[in-house]
């Protein structure tokens, strides 16, 4: 490796007359819509005033015998989507040749005419990306009709799609324009990574690691892959290599669409990898943990059992990598695989590495009976040699995992039956953090008002009303009927007074009687807890079962805006509070005795072959919840399943 590499930041106005030229053994340009706005709206957000740069990743060059003309070895995607968005919108600072396909050079070379082609009349937001793209194809049929056929190539695709892209944003966005072109040239810079002339520039590529920039792990065994396909005939071990690396950039594209990586990985650490095919080579060397200071270690072991003979159990190659990659994409596509294994995963039942090893030699049906079991035995531990029904045992703050994991798996048995293509989003559930909601309100510590109070005392009213019928005869289920009265009066007598504010009686009493509650209503069984993300948990307060229901309605109706403005409520959430368990609905202002019956019976129901069968003593709760189920004529339903 020459001593003479160069690495520093460069910002994009000194590239001025600089040309750069992508040979034939790179991939082609790939970029999509959505990563084009996202480098739009990334530069475009820079803060002058609190940043000093907005930093690119890496050009890795080679500098050619003309001045300033340099062989571009990585980070052409970038490169070329900043030369468009200035040609398009400005004066083009540098040159960018591609020599990958045959008319790839000269369209590049004139993508300024794009400007005369007529726009697509929709604004490339992230919550219409899917119909833009849509409109994006359409444009480029009509574009390329009549015109060579080797215009119509991968490339000039991609080259057309990202100069619409800027078109279009631009025309909706005409006020930020400036913005992003001062941003552009001034304040943004790549790191610039330049080696003096070689004589064969894929040597750089190989060894990039020599110099000041490491390379990835998967980046050193895609140079080792890549320079071992050897062929006599030149253009053959061109295609071979365009052919593998065309695959290694496919793979990892699928391996950054978030509802597949968070599907097989919990970490949401966005720096644990920098490229996700590493992934794939850890799973295959079964393990994630490195040698301390050896952050090369997982190249070293592939390029080791990659030299064993083919016939060696310990061998590796690229087609170990591909099937790993096609067997974790199979498990994705399988809508049961897909839940079961999902689940595994993120409740850290087994690890990836396990589910990839219980698989090998194994048939479809015997690996889904698998996973139905590792899940089958995890619920079974928990009862050990516990009495009574396994959901009827769960209480608040003694067992909140486990009703978290059995919340969870029922959302996803819901996912799976609502509808044939219905999956329950791991990544959007992943970059949340949960907690359990108590479905009606379990105490009333932060009220600060006698209206709040008022209200509470008119909830427990109707609830104690809905629950008479059905009440069990057990004890520790009592209400507390004068202490209630005596609240009552409390609050009567403060609201004549000019003083509003809560007084040390009304909270002594308010205190007692909620912790009576909790066991009269048994507020912290399963049939009163949902799942809910903490931000949407926070605002639900110790507010009333209406209220509750009134801001879940506020927050699913608001817009995903790509994700990034909305809570995702899980659907078993929002059946509860729309009461879509409830065979009956007489109200809609408290989350009554027959609601939690039918709740818990839906429970039951759904989850049936997941969890221990009943014992056969019953405690309270059970007690409650069979008195309501031959009130709503339910009882038989659930015996018979």
């Amino acid at each position: 490796m020459a001593t003479d590499a160069i690495q520093s930041t460069i910002p994009i106005e000194k590239l001025s007359g600089h040309r750069f030229t992508v040979e034939d053994y790179q991939r082609g340009y790939k970029w999509t819509s959505q990563q084009v706005l996202d480098l739009l709206e990334d530069v475009n957000a820079f803060n002058p005033q609190t940043d000093t740069f907005y930093c690119l990743q890496p050009l890795a060059l080679v500098r050619l015998a003309e001045p300033f003309h340099f062989e571009v070895i990585d980070g052409q995607q970038r490169l070329t989507t900043v030369y468009m968005v200035m040609s398009l919108l400005a004066e083009p600072l540098y040159e960018v040749c591609y020599r990958t396909r045959k008319g790839s050079e000269e369209f590049l070379s004139d993508i300024t005419d794009l400007k005369t082609v007529d726009r697509i009349d929709r604004n490339p937001t992230y919550a219409e990306l899917d119909k833009f793209d849509d409109e994006l194809d359409k444009a480029w049929l009509c574009y390329i009709e009549g015109k060579p056929k080797a215009l119509d190539n991968t490339d000039n695709y991609h080259f057309f799609m990202a100069a619409q892209t800027v078109l279009s944003w631009a025309q909706f966005n005409a006020d930020r324009v400036e913005t992003l072109l001062t941003n552009l040239k001034e304040h943004t810079r790549f790191i610039w990574y330049e080696e003096a002339r070689e004589k064969d520039p894929r040597v750089v590529f190989r060894n990039l690691n020599s110099g000041k920039i490491p390379l990835t792990n998967a980046e050193l065994i895609k140079a080792d892959i890549i320079n071992g396909l050897k062929n006599s005939h030149l253009e053959i071990q061109r295609l071979q290599q365009n052919e593998l690396a065309t695959e290694w950039d496919q793979i990892e594209q699928s391996l950054h669409d978030d509802a597949f990586w968070f599907f097989i990985n919990n970490d949401t650490d966005s720096e644990r990898y920098e490229t996700r095919i590493d992934f794939l080579f850890e799973l295959l060397l079964k393990t994630t943990k490195h040698p301390r200071e050896d952050n090369q270690y997982i190249y070293r072991q592939f390029s080791q059992r990659m030299v064993l003979p083919a016939d060696n159990e310990a061998h590796l190659d690229w087609n170990d990598v591909k099937l790993a990659f096609y067997l974790l994409r199979e498990w994705f596509e399988d809508q049961e695989i897909y839940h079961w294994a999902g689940y595994i995963i993120d409740r850290k039942l087994q690890r990836i590495q396990q589910l990839f090893n219980i698989s090998q030699g194994c048939g479809k049906l015997e690996f889904k009976n698998r996973l139905v079991q590792i899940i089958r035995e995890d619920f079974e531990r928990f009862t050990g040699d516990g009495d009574g029904d396994f959901l009827a045992r769960l209480q608040y703050n003694h067992h909140n995992k486990v009703i978290e994991k059995t919340l969870l798996l029922y959302n996803l048995e819901l996912y799976q039956t609502s509808h044939a293509s219905f999956r329950f989003p791991f990544d959007r559930f992943k970059k949340q953090k949960w907690s359990l909601e108590h479905i009606h309100a379990q105490n009333s510590e932060e009220f600060t008002s006698l209206k709040e109070v008022s209200d509470w005392l008119k909830d427990i009213e109707e609830l104690q009303r809905s629950f008479s019928n059905v009440e069990s005869e057990s004890e520790g289920i009592k209400f507390p009927e004068t202490a209630f009265k005596q609240m009552q009066q409390l609050v009567c007598s403060a609201a004549e007074e000019p003083d509003t504010t809560l007084s040390d009686e009304i909270r002594k009493v308010m205190q007692e009687m909620s912790e009576d509650l909790v066991g009269c209503f048994d507020l912290h069984a399963i049939t009163n807890m949902a799942l809910l993300d903490g931000s949407t948990n926070s605002s639900f307060s110790n507010r009333g079962f209406r209220d509750k229901r009134a801001l879940l309605i506020e927050i699913d109706r608001k817009p995903w805006l790509h994700g990034k403005e909305k809570a995702f409520i899980p659907i078993g959430t929002k059946h509860v509070f729309l009461k879509h368990t409830s065979q009956t609905i007489e109200q809609l202002t408290i989350w009554g005795a027959q609601d939690r019956a039918d709740y818990y019976a839906h429970l039951e129901l759904t989850l049936r072959r997941y969890l221990p069968a009943p014992s056969g003593a019953r405690g309270a709760l059970s007690d409650l919840i069979e008195k309501a189920l031959k009130c709503s004529g339910m009882q038989s339903e659930v015996q018979n399943a």
